[in-house]
């Protein structure tokens, strides 16, 4: 019999014992409850005792490290600006990406960038099939020049001294594996947002730094993770091939590598100068009430060949009065193409209403002109290299924004603002 099968049977049985005997249940309970208040309180005092430790000093790496990023079907706009974060920290490193057999065309964002740092970007990999993380980390590891690895996911971006900060305690030939902490982007934009943000400062600065004071902690983060080649060679067949319920396991390697260096006599190192930003991924609903742009703020708009400046509310209103929930015919506005770096008529095929009660953002820019909007609707800021998306609520001071100037017909680059921003 399969063993998921038996794990079944067993639930299904302890739950007619439960219905035939609710004393058990009674008795489940008591027990449960008081074994949370002591995982608590072992918690909190763990926490106490690895606070007034005191904090190891480091010196300042020196050795080339490699970042390991395994890709699977990510946004081609998310992966370059997690990238080029990488790029810009501080350290002599080289990167190394292995898409995981992606369906989406993220290898060739992925042999773009090879192309434009080569001297970074040193080695890239495709799996034709879906394999695993861990698969893509093994070939990653294996394939790595230096001995000190760094692994990171793909979906963030990291402070310019998280690097240097995550390989520091590595010097400490005791160290297996250094873990970085996880920052949300924009937690007060939204109640899911604090949320997020809640689970993971908890998860880092409650769990991870008081059992880590200590040298050890159940699970390092996935999310950023540094460890030694030499190290983790001793163990990495058996980190690959980690079986559950005899089927080969997929899922939980940050886990299971944090386990096995833990086992194998290593100590696990919680640094929380190392920060990786997230941005949380809301739900289409929540997508659909937070990239907004309030109904006062004025689009170009062409309507039957006619162009012209419209509040977006009355644009709203006139589609509505027009076409009601029928798909809208002759309306354009002017969106910039990103590939071609071209201001293009786009059709707009209708526009949402919805009621938003969160804060919103007053961007001022250089010319005088100012735009107001929800802290998550995406700009386009330039770089050296290109564009790339930046939420309302991230924008800096003396952050770029592109602007449309002069005849808009002619189809002409468009011109770069330098603008400051205030939040109301």
């Amino acid at each position: 019999m399969d063993n998921y099968k038996k794990v079944g049977i067993g639930l299904l049985l302890f739950s007619f014992l439960i219905i035939l005997f609710p004393s058990l249940w009674i008795a489940y309970q008591t027990y449960y409850l008081i074994l949370a208040t002591g995982m608590i309180w072992v918690t909190l005092l763990t926490l106490f005792f690895a606070l007034m430790k005191k904090e190891k000093v480091y010196p300042e790496p020196k050795e080339k490290f490699t970042v390991i990023m395994p890709v699977f079907n990510e946004k081609s706009e998310d992966l370059i600006r997690s990238i080029l974060s990488i790029i810009n920290s501080d350290g002599n490193k080289e990167i190394m990406l292995c898409d995981d057999g992606s369906t989406n065309g993220i290898f060739e964002t992925i042999k773009l960038m090879q192309k434009k740092y080569p001297k970074i970007i040193t080695k890239i990999h495709r799996f034709e099939e879906n394999q695993s993380k861990r698969k893509a980390q093994e070939w990653m590891i294996r394939n790595s020049k230096t001995d000190i690895v760094v692994s990171v996911d793909s979906d963030l971006t990291f402070e310019k001294q998280s690097f240097i900060e995550l390989i520091k305690p590595l010097s400490d030939p005791k160290t297996g594996i250094s873990t970085g902490s996880v920052k949300i982007l924009g937690e007060n934009n939204s109640i899911l947002n604090r949320i997020q943000a809640l689970i993971w400062w908890c998860s880092d600065f409650i769990g991870r730094k008081s059992m880590g004071g200590f040298g050890i902690m159940p699970c390092a983060c996935g999310t950023s993770m540094s460890f030694r080649k030499k190290n983790v060679m001793k163990f990495l067949d058996k980190y690959v091939t980690q079986t559950h319920c005899g089927k080969v396991c997929r899922f939980g390697e940050d886990r299971y590598l944090t386990n096995l260096f833990l086992t194998n006599g290593f100590d696990v190192v919680f640094v929380d100068k190392c920060v990786a930003n997230s941005v949380p991924q809301p739900t289409w609903k929540k997508l659909i009430l937070q990239q907004c742009l309030p109904p006062n703020e004025k689009i170009y708009v062409k309507i039957n060949e006619i162009e012209k400046i419209m509040k977006i509310g009355e644009l709203a209103e006139y589609m509505e009065s027009e076409y009601g929930w029928k798909k809208t015919k002759n309306i354009q506005a002017l969106s910039f193409n990103e590939e071609t770096l071209k201001i293009e008529w786009k059709e707009i095929t209708g526009i949402l209403k919805q009621k938003k009660n969160g804060r919103l953002k007053e961007i001022t820019l250089s010319n005088g002109r100012n735009i107001v909007t929800t802290c998550d609707h995406d700009f386009l800021v330039p770089t050296y290299d290109g564009f790339y998306r930046k939420r309302a609520g991230l924008l800096k001071i003396k952050d770029a924004l592109p602007l449309i100037s002069g005849n808009n017909n002619d189809n002409k680059y468009v011109k770069i603002n330098i603008g400051e921003n205030n939040e109301i």
